[in-house]
């Protein structure tokens, strides 16, 4: 079977899991009595069986002041953890939101449009503007958690700010057949309808960006940027490698790399070439014709290699 054939199964099966599972009484998924954060956008606006962990962090952030926010510990471990045994493939393989800009992609490919392609400053510019989105959501978490904070006053309207701005937040009730959660504008007072307000522009953007460029969303995500920052993919236990000796320089891995890694392609020395902003995807490895220059690993065992003739066949297609 053909691995990205295989991937799209994986992606379906694990989007059917987690966003229609619990509507059909599925209990979350739970180890003894704790429940896991797994990185992944799992979205708590529908009914998911596991709980996102930027859901969790920023909840902690709001309520566990008191507690000196001993409690971040479990999910931070969850996070680490699961992140650990996959890397991002929790982003390639796993994510709802990633599956949904895949479709997106598939539908331009049926079209026949070719993406955009874009600049390394547009690219770096997505990179800080994830960073001051991040920083600036789970700032405004921590400080409404505080009695004596300014921000307290606000404390319903911006309870999990980043959740409010997630395009999952629109996604899921339209999804789950909740018609009334979509789009839908919060009059309570000004800020609940400003949140609502950004949250509904931010999801029309994901609308409008996934299209022309793959995985437009997951270069903003704080999901796979805080999984960047913490170099999941450097100790994860998937890994890709590369043969740079027999490497022929054909550039199929850059062309159809979904996030427009160059490292694959340009590294002529060291074997590991699974940067931190790597999804694993291994649409490289797939497109690659060279017989075993690229492979994805789990340990030291070979799950996937290239090889002549089946990369180069369906290069184009991204």
């Amino acid at each position: 079977m053909p691995l990205s054939r295989l991937r799209f199964i994986i992606q379906v099966i694990c989007f059917v899991l987690l966003v229609y599972a619990g509507l059909l009484g599925v209990r979350r998924i739970t180890v003894g009595e704790r429940e896991p954060s797994f990185p992944t956008l799992s979205c708590e606006y529908g009914r998911p069986i596991a709980k996102c962990f930027l859901y969790d962090l920023q909840y902690l952030l709001t309520n566990d002041a008191s507690r000196h926010y001993r409690r971040l510990a479990e999910p931070v471990l969850f996070f680490v953890g699961l992140g650990l045994l996959l890397g991002r493939m929790w982003c390639g393989w796993v994510c709802p939101l990633g599956f949904v800009q895949d479709l997106a992609t598939r539908a331009r490919v049926a079209l026949g449009r070719r993406p955009v392609r874009l600049e390394p400053r547009v690219r770096t510019g997505l990179y800080w503007t994830a960073w001051g989105l991040l920083a600036t959501t789970l700032f405004l978490a921590l400080a409404i958690g505080w009695p004596s904070s300014k921000l307290y006053a606000y404390r319903n309207a911006l309870m999990r700010p980043y959740c409010q701005l997630c395009p999952s937040k629109q996604l899921s009730p339209l999804l789950t057949g909740n018609v009334g959660g979509f789009l839908h504008l919060d009059r309570f007072d000004h800020a609940t309808m400003l949140m609502s307000l950004l949250g509904i522009g931010v999801f029309l953007i994901f609308v409008v960006g996934i299209f022309p460029i793959r995985r437009f969303w997951c270069r903003i995500c704080a999901m796979g940027l805080l999984m960047r920052a913490v170099r999941l993919n450097r100790w994860s236990l998937i890994s890709l490698r590369k043969d740079t000796r027999r490497c022929t320089r054909c550039g199929n891995c850059a062309r159809v790399c979904p996030v427009d890694i160059q490292a694959v392609y340009l590294e002529r020395e060291r074997a590991d070439v699974c940067p931190s902003d790597c999804q694993l995807c291994l649409k490289c490895a797939e497109a690659c014709p060279e017989d075993g220059v690229l492979s994805g690993r789990l340990l030291k065992w070979a799950f996937f290699t290239s090889s002549f003739g089946y990369g180069s066949k369906d290069r184009h297609r991204c």
